[in-house]
């Protein structure tokens, strides 16, 4: 039987989906798009994303490691030492996502990494299948094990980047920038959440994305950087002009850090008409 999230996801897609059908998602497409994300700010998530309708409706809470949170509060077993790394690539172009659960059997941990590309599925023929509809807007994903060293070393450098200190409480991160959001569960079930912007010294120093980059076996390379070091803002009426240049037709929307995760902010539009 679907859950309430389930429900309330199909529900937010087809209402997506229809606006954008209509006038060719002008208008009422991009407002329904905005009232789709702000709804989702509210919604709780179970760990998941493959499925993009779910995804959808509970992204917020997800990339806040809401449901590492609820369940390191709960004191549930093998949710010590399990974390969630989120980094923003321009959410137009790439979001890769990166979950270690504890495999205290295995002497190690279990890595799933996942790789979104704006609008559709990365590195694969993006056609749509009777057999499989939502393919083309599932993430790339991969699983390795990261052995006993590579774990205490991801742990050292979690601690050592910061996950344990207060995150910039108020910051606001544009979805148009380049970021990375870090939640875990930590020794005593304590939930950590931090928060890191390019190109900051902070961001620069950064030691765990190394260990993580190394693990990953998705075979997708990493969006590069802007040309200029310049904190990448989202901004509000674009011309029909701008977004040929920029390539980029996303609804953008804004992140504020809160003391646990993240806050949906403004959503910016896509520019109706043209």
């Amino acid at each position: 039987m679907a859950t309430r999230i389930e429900r309330a996801g199909r529900l937010l897609g087809g209402m997506a989906a229809a606006a954008t059908r209509r006038r060719g998602g002008g208008l009422r497409g991009a407002a329904l798009g905005g009232l789709v994300l702000l709804v989702a700010a509210g919604c709780a998530s179970q760990g998941a994303i493959d499925n993009p309708v779910v995804r959808r409706a509970t992204w917020v809470d997800y990339i806040s490691g809401g449901d590492i949170r609820r369940a390191c509060q709960a004191k549930e077993p093998g949710t010590v030492g399990r974390y969630r790394f989120v980094e923003f690539r321009n959410r137009a172009e790439q979001v890769r996502v990166y979950d270690v659960y504890p495999e205290p059997d295995r002497d190690g941990a279990r890595l799933e990494a996942q790789v979104l590309g704006g609008g559709g599925r990365i590195g694969s023929d993006t056609r749509l299948s009777l057999s499989d509809p939502l393919a083309p807007w599932q993430p790339v994903q991969a699983t390795t094990h990261l052995r006993p060293e590579t774990l205490a070393a991801l742990n050292d450098a979690v601690e050592a980047d910061g996950l344990g200190e207060p995150p910039p409480v108020d910051r606001t991160l544009a979805s148009r920038s380049y970021f990375w959001l870090a939640a875990g569960c930590g020794a005593g079930h304590s939930f950590g959440f931090q928060a890191w912007e390019w190109p900051s010294a902070r961001y620069k120093a950064l030691t765990f994305p190394r260990l993580l980059y190394e693990a990953d076996r998705t075979g997708v390379a990493r969006h590069p950087f802007p040309e200029t070091e310049t904190r990448q803002v989202n901004y509000g009426d674009r011309t029909r002009q701008d977004r040929i240049n920029s390539r980029d037709n996303y609804t953008h929307y804004d992140l504020i850090v809160q003391e646990n995760g993240v806050a949906m902010g403004r959503v910016y539009m896509r520019n109706p008409g043209g």
